[in-house]
């Protein structure tokens, strides 16, 4: 008898821990995704500051006192992208699945620098980027090969945020984005957003521009 009620109590809790955990409701896991979404929109912002105080910390060459103070704002934007970083891990524990993507910025179609001359700055690095893609074909002969180029121009002409897709490899993105990084593009009041596609088939380079839209510029930090 002792042994039936230790089976039946065994039972029972084996019942308890196979038991599956309660479901958040609807509303709450909304709630909680549109913590995510804030979170990410400001974690965004947070890292765009953060890549404006890089910016200008390699343009202060020279000036020990600006640059102590434009490290020190930089030391605490960090910070802060840490701590929203903290706070969207702990959603993510809490919710049943995983994390809604990013929100992608909003682009428009006014302002900033014209698809003709993105197109014509790109054109002054097709040797370059040539170049790269032989480097590619000496160590991989006759593959073809894609990289996709994105980046920002910033309302002073500057390439900022350049990130490749497409090819599994330490060099040539890396050679690809350093080419795109030393174009200097007209001064416009918005941030222009870009993709160039770079094709290498057949020993031949062909490469697409393509201007996504215009984004609001951040708010300038005083030097």
């Amino acid at each position: 008898m002792a042994g039936a009620a230790a089976l039946v109590l065994g039972g029972a809790a084996a019942a308890t821990v196979l038991a599956p955990k309660p479901e958040i409701d609807g509303k709450k896991i909304a709630i909680l995704e549109q913590q995510v979404i804030e979170l990410q929109n400001a974690l965004a912002d947070a890292e765009r500051d953060r890549n404006i105080l890089i910016a200008r910390v390699e343009e202060a060459q020279g000036d020990r006192e600006k640059i102590a103070r434009l490290v020190d704002e930089l030391v605490v934007k960090t910070q802060r992208i840490q701590e929203l970083e903290t706070e969207l891990q702990t959603i993510a524990k809490k919710l049943p699945r995983p994390l809604p993507p990013p929100p992608k910025p909003r682009l428009r179609d006014d302002g900033g620098v014209s698809q003709k001359l993105i197109g014509d700055g790109v054109n002054l690095q097709l040797e370059r980027f040539a170049g790269c893609m032989r480097e590619w074909d000496e160590r991989s002969p006759g593959t073809a090969a894609t990289v996709v180029i994105g980046f920002a121009i910033d309302p002073e002409g500057h390439v900022r945020d350049a990130s490749t897709t497409g090819l599994d490899d330490r060099i040539v993105p890396q050679c690809l984005a350093t080419a795109v990084s030393a174009i200097k593009f007209p001064i416009s009041q918005r941030v222009t957003r870009v993709n160039v596609e770079v094709k290498y088939i057949e020993g031949q380079t062909r490469v697409a521009t393509s201007r996504l839209g215009t984004e609001d510029a951040p708010p300038r930090i005083d030097d």
